[in-house]
């Protein structure tokens, strides 16, 4: 029977045999919640167990020819460069309760390979680097250029002159400091 925590949620199997009909006190394994439980009223809220299907067997063969064709390109992506012989896929007799066994057996343990993402052609670096050496590139014209500026747009002279003064300091600074 199956047994859920009112607290965190946390479901269990339980054997019928384990409750009595007059209820049990039980605690969750997860939170340590404890709480009475009765098991007639467990099994009236319980759901019917769904019935298994019979697959097709044409789709049975789609799925056992796919899982083999994932399985060797997933070797081939390892570096396996010899690819064993496919093996077929067989499937196991359903029992009872269950639908796991009617899924197909994918061989090779169902190994994940996870590759890291591809970077971009310019990642973050690049693209910080190449606006950094064009913002330095267009404060250097500015200053080389700072007298034709000025005699082109007469109203950013004094702003351009301001530049040039703070970048004479700067470079005094610095003549001073290595000197």
């Amino acid at each position: 029977m199956r047994l859920g925590c009112p607290k965190c949620g946390a479901l269990y199997e339980v054997d019928a045999a384990a409750i009595p009909e007059t209820g049990r006190e039980v605690q969750c394994s997860a939170c340590d919640h404890r709480w009475f439980f009765r098991a007639t009223a467990a099994k009236a809220a319980e759901p019917e167990a769904p019935r298994a299907r019979g697959t097709d067997p044409a789709v049975l063969q789609i799925l056992r020819e796919e899982a083999a064709r994932e399985l060797a390109a997933r070797r081939r992506e390892a570096g396996h460069d010899q690819v064993e012989q496919e093996k077929p896929v067989t499937t196991p007799v359903p029992h009872a309760g269950t639908r796991r066994p009617l899924l197909p057996e994918i061989e090779g343990g169902g190994e994940v390979v996870v590759h890291p993402m591809e970077e971009e052609r310019w990642g973050g670096f690049g693209v910080g680097l190449v606006v950094s050496l064009l913002l330095a590139s267009l404060a250097a014209g500015v200053y080389i250029w700072a007298a034709d500026l000025a005699e082109v747009a007469p109203q950013l002279a004094d702003v351009i002159g301001a530049y040039v003064d703070t970048v004479d300091r700067a470079r005094a600074m610095v003549r001073d400091w290595a000197g």
